[in-house]
């Protein structure tokens, strides 16, 4: 995969080793990340705590990572309209 869109559904299929154990997992891009061409992805299921960026459960961003194309394949293919 080349670069996110927003909206997006991925899954990680090549996770750093800092998230080992996690492929397969899915996920949706909530905000891109320009500089890096990396993006916040809210996975859909709960994070260990160890590797929770975002650590209480109240805060709307408790499950997201931070995750680069190349860790990533898409769901559902983007068609431009």
């Amino acid at each position: 995969m080349k670069q996110f869109h927003n909206d997006q559904q991925v899954r990680l299929v090549n996770p750093p080793s800092r998230l080992k154990g996690m492929q397969g997992w899915t996920g949706t891009v909530v905000r891109l990340r320009r500089n890096d061409n990396g993006a916040w992805v809210r996975m859909d299921r709960i994070l260990p705590s160890k590797i929770r960026v975002f650590d209480d459960p109240d805060d709307t961003r408790f499950c997201h990572l931070l995750l680069f194309p190349d860790e990533c394949k898409p769901l559902v293919p983007i068609t431009h309209k």
